[in-house]
């Protein structure tokens, strides 16, 4: 068992990146090629306005989350979660709202007017618990399938 007090948030590095893949398996099969690595992180880390953060005890990555910075235009700024996941060892204990509520300060600290997120129904529940509202239906269309 951990204490949810020790645990710290901070902006993923590269030597995360393996963890985080795993992490990140509970909410997606999708899993990159190993040597591909060096490349993915390049590409992610020179992208403007995006930031990903990792939920850890000393070196054990938790739970991970990104974030993506949109300036409007009407000149507002909007906030868009993603890839918010929790360890599967590490479920139940409080870390998903905790990375919410980190993704949601910075957000706000940026001025952001509100943050988005697209949730499978199955998660309903966890983010109205972290106060979201519903606010529409999500579409998607993969482009494998797009002609």
């Amino acid at each position: 068992m951990i204490d949810i007090q020790e645990v710290q948030i901070f902006e993923i590095q590269r030597e995360h990146l393996p963890e985080v893949i795993h992490v990140l398996q509970s909410i997606s099969k999708f899993k990159p090629v190993q040597t591909e690595l060096d490349q993915i992180w390049h590409e992610f880390r020179n992208q403007p306005n995006v930031f990903g953060f990792v939920a850890a005890i000393d070196k054990n990555i938790l739970a991970y989350g990104s974030i993506t910075i949109e300036k409007k235009i009407r000149g507002g700024v909007l906030a868009h979660l993603e890839d918010i996941a929790v360890h599967n060892d590490y479920r139940e204990l409080g870390l998903g709202n905790m990375m919410v509520t980190f993704l949601c300060k910075f957000a706000k600290n940026l001025g952001c007017y509100k943050c988005v997120l697209a949730s499978k129904d199955t998660n309903l529940q966890f983010y109205k618990k972290c106060s979201f509202n519903e606010g529409g239906t999500h579409m998607e269309i993969f482009l494998d399938d797009f002609s």
